[in-house]
């Protein structure tokens, strides 16, 4: 499934609450702005993860392709791309010989 249309209009509307939070009267209303700091938290988490998410999926693509090779310093490259103990679970979960790495 892509997701891009999706991430584009939470993109859009982080850049609302970013302009929103920049207004000098944003904090006269107390709960709005608790509850708008709150929104724009939680969007700027879930970009952040999809970006992160985003670059290790092309470092995977990057090392299969580097797999693909005969160059001698790929075990050297592969523990360098590779390293992402304790992030990106899923993606590890999927390729068995990254999980096992």
């Amino acid at each position: 499934m892509d997701y891009t249309p999706l991430i584009e209009k939470r993109r859009q509307r982080l850049e609302e609450l970013e302009t929103v939070i920049a207004e000098p009267d944003f904090f006269s209303d107390q709960k709005k702005a608790s509850e708008i700091m709150r929104e724009h938290r939680r969007l700027k988490e879930l970009l952040e993860t999809w970006d992160e998410l985003n670059g290790t999926e092309q470092q995977l693509a990057d090392n299969q392709e580097l797999a693909k090779t005969d160059d001698p310093e790929l075990e050297l490259k592969c523990k360098v791309y590779n390293i992402n103990y304790g992030k990106n679970r899923a993606i590890m979960e999927k390729c068995s010989s990254l999980w096992l790495y």
